[in-house]
């Protein structure tokens, strides 16, 4: 007999590789036969039909061995159904698993009185060593290694989304070959060189003000493949180094000590430094957080990414 314990869970987190990982390892795990397939419904809390949901968890499916039923935004939930979810968890289906999904731990205040019968996960994004530990698991299941050089490069450079940071790995991966050990001119050579210069390109039709040659450098990337948070990270990552090139400067450093201490290829040196000079404190300070802010609109609005990065970059050469 399946228990509550085992067929009621509660995803907590913003990590969406990690619950999408997840969900595909319980989604393998259901029983099925040969003859019949394991069933999967998802909802959103913010949009959820009540009775459809209900009528899936209480009914037996005819085609299926199992169901596996998902909401996500968990937290959206109408109270009508938030109740009816309550006195199901007590006395759940033999058939069916349910996922509540959310970023908000806040949710687990809902389900106080159930939290005994339900199976809570947490999938909060990794960062610092936990993010290392990550990244260098990932390189071990492949049979390879990773120098601490490289690590820091490809953290620079690709933040801390797992589901594209994973999509880079496999790439260093397939690139170092027979290879064992990822190093940080493979980085530059797979993922640095053409974001390097495409944040050069970028900040340079800022500083000229200069918007549509921004926004075909953006559009460009995007049918390259980049998706518009990796632009806006890319960018920040620039305008970060240039900050500290700045401070810096202020203290006396020569460009040498500063070209050593942001581990800056020769290549792009003499670049950097002309595009430092068209740039004051305030100004890169600013507008790293006008892309911040980018960044968090794609996360939780309703606008598509492209309009919010496009808007940004408008606003990045008119201020």
């Amino acid at each position: 007999m399946v228990t509550s314990k085992q067929s009621v869970f509660l995803f907590i987190g913003n990590d969406k590789y990690l619950k999408a990982r997840a969900l595909n390892d319980l989604k393998l795990s259901l029983p099925e036969s040969p003859q019949y397939k394991s069933d999967l419904k998802v909802y959103y809390g913010r949009e959820i039909d009540i009775a459809e949901v209900l009528d899936q968890l209480n009914t037996a499916s005819l085609l299926s061995d199992s169901r596996l039923i998902v909401i996500k935004d968990a937290d959206e939930i109408p109270d009508e159904l938030r109740m009816g979810l309550i006195r199901y968890i007590k006395k759940p289906s033999k058939s069916v698993w349910l996922v509540l999904d959310s970023e908000d731990e806040a949710v687990l205040k809902d389900y106080d009185e159930v939290t005994g019968f339900i199976s809570v996960r947490n999938f909060a994004v990794p960062v610092g060593s936990s993010l290392n530990t990550w990244i260098k698991d990932y390189i071990r299941t492949n049979g390879k290694a990773i120098e601490d050089k490289a690590l820091v490069a490809l953290r620079e450079l690709e933040g801390n989304d797992l589901s594209y940071l994973s999509q880079e790995l496999d790439k260093l991966i397939a690139f170092t070959g027979d290879r064992t050990e990822i190093t940080s001119g493979d980085v530059d050579e797979v993922i640095g060189r053409s974001l390097i210069v495409s944040a050069f390109e970028i900040s340079n039709s800022i500083g000229r003000r200069d918007t549509s040659g921004a926004i075909k450098i953006a559009s460009d990337l995007i049918m390259s493949g980049k998706k518009e948070f990796e632009i806006i990270g890319i960018l920040c990552w620039h305008l970060k180094r240039m900050f500290k090139a700045k401070v810096m400067k202020g203290k006396g450093e020569s460009d040498y000590n500063i070209a050593s201490s942001l581990r800056m290829g020769r290549r792009f040196q003499e670049d950097f430094f002309r595009q430092l000079a068209s740039f004051n404190s305030n100004k890169i300070k600013a507008d790293i957080e006008l892309l911040l802010q980018a960044d968090l609109d794609i996360k939780n609005s309703k606008l598509h990414p492209s309009t919010i990065l496009e808007f940004a970059l408008i606003r990045l050469c008119l201020t």
